[in-house]
Formats: structure tokens, sequence, C-alpha cells
């Protein structure tokens, strides 16, 4: 395994592999290496506290927040597939991806889908009605993984809204919806479209890189190419600036952090490269290839078509809010990475209110991203399951993480 340290003033980046030798844990090998980066980032960054780029207010423009859901969702179906029979759960809806997998699990009878943000559960219901209606290649064409004619684009939409009784105009600028599909008119992909711009000064290079075939081949080729590395963490440094974030989600989407989110996207995406095949992985093509025609897919885009079955109820609400109105008692409570997002106080609220709505041996499972929350010492409830929390971690797709929390109420 290397770290990789850029130094900005220096232009040096430091490669540095950690070797044990011994009881000794921080004996170090060092490489440096000098280079020169030819074209400027300037334009993915803002020149002042007042000035935001343009692919920043652009963005503001889309009421989707998250057009994808950066989950893998075998952790979730792990959980479920252990409930009982006509299991009901909870599941935060964001772009929907996960929920696509879960209401198709044999064991689950209803879903409680919950977001605040409207356009976010209309993007649920489109997604079940092409798991419903669609093939996997149809569905990859109209969402904007491949190529289709925006006519026809258009007529699609226009059908599918008709039936989930949703208006177009719920996703945004029409135009661009029909220009990108929609699962690229999100403002996360908004990010991560504009650093597969800026590293695609040789694209041929990423893909090079994407379609090794082992991890141990991936960590061979970025010790042989620190060019690109350092290039990769000045990208994330300008795309993922603080202030640009702040105006895409908010600032309490960016509270608590344990490093800056530029550090760590790129320090979680070195990880991921040292650790999974990317030729498989598509949150690794999402964040360096996203523009490639040719490409893997999430997990419910390669499902068949099949009939959704399920009950569902949409809840325009935060889960908070959910949590403290409703009766409904369930088997699983699917916390995504609700609480970094919350100050400590919400935080052992929240875990309060989902112990309280859970059936005896319920399940819930929280992603953390990089706050700083203890979670688990916030609720003395919970039995969290360390072993298979560790397990599910190292099993973790969407590397993005720092932790997983799977906690049970025995």
């Amino acid at each position: 395994m290397f770290v990789y340290f850029w130094n900005k003033e220096a232009r040096i980046l430091r490669i540095v592999q950690p070797r044990l030798e011994g009881l000794v844990p921080n004996v170090l090998v060092v490489q440096k290496t000098r280079f020169k980066i030819t074209e400027p980032l300037a334009n993915l960054c803002h020149s002042s506290m007042n000035q935001l780029p343009d692919w920043v207010h652009q963005s503001l423009d889309l009421p989707l927040r998250f057009a994808q859901v950066r989950e893998d969702p075998s952790l979730d179906a792990w959980v479920v597939e252990r409930l009982p029979e006509d299991a009901t759960l909870l599941v935060v809806g964001s772009g929907g991806c996960t929920l696509a997998v879960l209401a198709t699990l044999p064991n689950v009878r209803s879903v409680h889908v919950v977001d605040p943000n409207s356009a976010q559960l209309a993007l649920c219901r489109v997604k079940l009605a092409l798991l419903r209606h669609q093939d996997p290649a149809s569905r990859l064409e109209f969402l904007g993984h491949r190529s289709l004619a925006r006519e026809v684009r258009e007529d699609q939409l226009s059908r599918i809204c008709d039936e989930i009784g949703d208006p177009v105009s719920i996703f945004g600028p029409t135009n661009s919806i029909i220009e990108v599909g929609l699962d690229y008119a999100g403002r996360y992909e908004s990010v991560f479209r504009q650093i597969s711009r800026a590293i695609a000064t040789h694209p041929d290079e990423v893909l090079d890189l994407l379609r090794l075939e082992s991890a141990s081949e991936q960590a061979r080729w970025l010790q042989t190419h620190p060019e690109f590395v350092a290039r990769l963490l000045e990208t994330f440094d300008h795309v993922m600036d603080l202030e640009n974030l702040v105006a895409l989600f908010g600032e309490t989407a960016t509270q608590n952090p344990v490093m800056s989110f530029s550090t760590h996207f790129f320090q979680r995406t070195i990880h991921a490269l040292h650790s999974y095949e990317a030729n498989t992985n598509h949150f690794l093509w999402q964040v360096l290839a996203t523009l490639a025609e040719s490409k893997p897919t999430a997990q419910w885009l390669r499902q068949p078509r099949q009939d959704v079955s399920v009950n569902l109820c949409y809840e325009a609400e935060t889960v908070q809010s959910y949590l403290t109105q409703t009766d409904t008692e369930f088997d699983y409570i699917h916390l995504s990475n609700v609480l970094d997002w919350l100050t400590v106080e919400e935080a052992r609220s929240l875990l309060e209110l989902t112990w309280n709505r859970l059936k005896p041996k319920g399940y819930t499972l929280i992603r953390q991203l990089n706050s700083d929350l203890p979670i688990r010492t916030l609720s003395d409830h919970f039995t969290w399951l360390d072993e298979e929390s560790d397990v599910l971690h190292r099993e973790d797709l969407s590397y993005f993480y720092r932790g997983i929390h799977c906690g049970q109420k025995l």
C-alpha cells in the first residue's frame, strides 16, 4: 500500500510505502517525483470568495442532489436477507438505486421510502418503473449511460412521468435532462463529471488504468505514473473545494469533517485502486471516467425486467421527522450516511428514534463518509455487530466510506 502526499508549493509528489520491520511500524520507503502539470485547473475553481465556477452555477438549477446512489447495495441486501418473511423496510430514497435492489428481494413485503426532496422521490418511482418495463440495455440508454436519440428519450421520459404521476419539470431543466439522461442530472454527478474531464487530458491513460485486471497491477501502474496521481489530487482539491460543496449541498452536508472532502475522496480513491479490481467496479468509473461510453454499471441496472410487487409508501420527510410521526415498526432501517449531516446530539436523537421504531431483532446499517462522529458510542441500546461491520466495510465496493456500522435491536 502506498500513501501519496502532494506539496503544492514545491510541486513534489511524495509516494510513501509503509513497511514493517520487526516491531517497528513506521519505517518508510520514500520516492520523490518532480513534474509539471501542463493544463491549468483554474476553470474548475473560483478565483474569489464571491465567485463560483460556471459548472457550479449551472448545477444549482438541478433539483436532484444525487441522481445515482454511491452505495454498494449488496451490504443492505446482506442485512435484509437475514430478516423474516414479509419484512418491512425504511429506505432513504436518494437516487433510487438501493431501493431498486431491496424492493426485489423475496422476503420484503413493504418499503417506506423517505426523502425530504420530492425530486429524489420522483426519481425513485422512475427507476422502479424502468425495472418493471425495460430490459437492462434500454435502461442504460434512457438514463444516459448509452447513446439514445433525444426525441426517443424525451418521449420515454414523458410516458414514464405520466405513469408515475410526476411532472417532467420536477427534475429541472428539461433540455438538460434529455441531453444527458436522468442518471447524470444530479449535482453530485456534476462534481464527478468535472473530475473525469479534468483528468482526461490523456483519456487513454485513465482507461488503461481502469481496464487492468488486478489490484496489484493497478498499484504498480500508480507507482509508475506519479504525474497522474498528483493531477488527480490537485483535481480533487479544485473541484471539491469546500465553497463549491457548500453551494451545491449546503453547510450541514459538510459538517464534522475528519479532513477536507477533497483529501478524503482522493485517499479513498487511491485506496480503492489498491484494493479492488477497477475493471468491474462501477463506482471507480463514476469518479474517474464517468463520460466513458462503455463501463461497468450498477447492480440494479443489470437486473432483468421484473414485477415489483412490494407495497410502497413515499414520504417527503427527513428520516428524523418521519420516525417521529410514524407508528410503523420496521425490520430494517436504512440510514445511509444521514448521520454525517448531523450534530452529535442530533445523531444521538436519530439513533434513539431508530431503536424505538425497530422491531425486536431488527437492524440498522449506517455508512460514515467523512465525519468524526463516534457513532457506536452514541447509543447504548444497539448491539453493534463489530466483526460483521468490519467485513462489510472491507467488501464495500462503494469505497467512499471510512466506516460501516451495523446495529441490531436485541
